[in-house]
């Protein structure tokens, strides 16, 4: 029997951003489901936080979104040949993330409580 979704309208796994990502290519991850079986753990904290912080950029003014997105995605981009086993180096750009995140949310007079979560996921003191 044919699923309810056309075939047009199914979802599919999406692709890993290796050039986002490069340690992950070492690990072979095929694909989204399995992902959290085979990629450590601060691999997955990375893309916590930066989902995390993309959700926060949605509560930015319609006309500031797409500058604060791309922003994201760039320094995401700028700092994926950090060494995953550096946790210091990791945790410092973690860190530098939530502070940066904290500063746009201030500059928008957006409540900072927005950001408990990713200060969460961060360590954020």
């Amino acid at each position: 029997m044919e699923s309810k979704l056309s075939k047009s309208r199914r979802r599919r796994s999406p692709e890993i951003r290796y050039d986002l990502f490069p340690f992950c290519e070492s690990m072979q991850v095929e694909s989204w489901p399995c992902f959290s079986l085979h990629v450590g753990s601060e691999m997955q904290r990375a893309l916590r936080i930066y989902g995390e912080v993309l959700r926060l950029v949605r509560r930015l003014p319609a006309d500031s979104r797409p500058y604060y997105a791309k922003y994201a995605r760039e320094n995401f981009v700028n700092y994926r040949e950090v060494d995953v086993n550096d946790s210091a180096a990791l945790d410092e750009l973690f860190l530098r993330a939530y502070n940066h995140s904290l500063w746009v949310l201030n500059k928008y007079t957006i409540d900072q409580t927005a950001a408990s979560k990713l200060k969460e996921i961060c360590g954020g003191a």
